[in-house]
Parts: C-alpha cells; sequence; structure tokens
C-alpha cells in the first residue's frame, strides 16, 4: 500500500486529503516551445482536502464562492512556488473552471485504504501532434 503521507490536495497542494471528486479526463493548460507543445491533461478525480472541500460545496449553493476559493488556492499555491498570486490566480481560475465543467457528482470520503496506488502526478504533460 502506498504511504498516504504523499497523497495531496489537488486544488491547494495540502496534505492528508479527505474527499474525491469523480471528474472526466480534460485538458487543463497548453504550452509552446520553439520545437514542441504540449498539453496538460487532468486525469480523473480530484481529491480535496477539508477545507476546499468546504470551498467547493459552498459554490454549488453559492457561485460567488468560487472566485474566493480560487484566491485561497492561488495564495497557497503562490507562497510555495515563490510567486505572487497575481502571476498564479490566472491559471488557478482556468484550473478550477475545468474542474467544475467536468466534475461528476457529489464525490465520497476519501480514506487511507483508497491509496493502493501511488499517488498520480496531479497533471499528465503530453507533447501535440
Amino acid at each position: 500500500m502506498a504511504e498516504t503521507a504523499d497523497w495531496r490536495c489537488d486544488f491547494c497542494a495540502a496534505p492528508d486529503p479527505v474527499w474525491l471528486y469523480p471528474a472526466r479526463t480534460f485538458p487543463t493548460y497548453q504550452v509552446s516551445s520553439a520545437t514542441t507543445d504540449y498539453t496538460g491533461e487532468s486525469q480523473g478525480a480530484w481529491l480535496a482536502c477539508a477545507d476546499c472541500r468546504t470551498f467547493i460545496e459552498r459554490v454549488a449553493a453559492n457561485p460567488a464562492d468560487r472566485e474566493r476559493f480560487a484566491r485561497r488556492c492561488a495564495t497557497i499555491l503562490a507562497r510555495s512556488l515563490q510567486f505572487s498570486q497575481r502571476q498564479v490566480l490566472p491559471q488557478v481560475e482556468e484550473i478550477h473552471a475545468g474542474f467544475f465543467a467536468n466534475r461528476l457528482g457529489t464525490g465520497r470520503p476519501w480514506t487511507a485504504a483508497d491509496a493502493t496506488d501511488e499517488p498520480p502526478p496531479p497533471l499528465r504533460i503530453t507533447p501535440l501532434d
């Protein structure tokens, strides 16, 4: 069994996710270099920590909370990446929009019993043809 300490919230990267939200796989971003284009793809279900789960449930009841949720996650991620929140916020908003558009249902509790495989990378990067 994989160590659960390696699993993180897919929204803010906090340890100890508690909830699993099913979602369709969807592209999250595209980056181009001089020789290759890459696309990032979200792979299926998303894990959420207790705080992010609270925000996700609030967004369902009050869509205005979506902006507060994105700002919260952008602030946390920017701090860990050593960027400003302003630099990170547009990407977080876009990724969250993809999650909410591709979410499949209400989700369920996530426990250590679910951690039977290695934790997936949050995004898969593949070259575009």
